[in-house]
């Protein structure tokens, strides 16, 4: 089997920088036929869980008007927590597997 390329580009992008990383597979977009869960071992990666995409063909319109979107850097502790575990719950990921993702390191 070969891996796929985007595990090997993901792989040799984050490892030398040493950022701990997420490649997610939706099910949706995976043939059943892949060997994920192999492909990752090849690649020396650990295999997770599968995954469950979000993805529309249409949005529908707004009911009401939108709120104005204030961004902001995370810097601290308590905040990085709380995005990683906004994101987690979001993706139905354990927040233990999610925070190292969002590590400052990694920022």
């Amino acid at each position: 089997m070969t891996p796929l390329p985007c595990v090997g580009v993901a792989r040799d992008h984050f490892e030398p920088h040493r950022l701990h990383w997420i490649l997610m597979f939706p099910d949706y977009r995976t043939p059943s036929s892949l060997d994920v869960a192999g492909i990752c071992a090849e690649s020396t990666l650990q295999y997770m869980m599968p995954m469950h995409g979000m993805a529309a063909d249409t949005l529908a319109a707004p009911v009401r008007a939108l709120p104005a979107l204030d961004m902001r850097v995370v810097d601290d502790e308590s905040t990085r927590q709380a995005v990683a575990d906004l994101n987690a719950a979001g993706y139905a990921i354990p927040a233990e597997i999610f925070r190292p993702a969002t590590e400052p390191a990694s920022m």
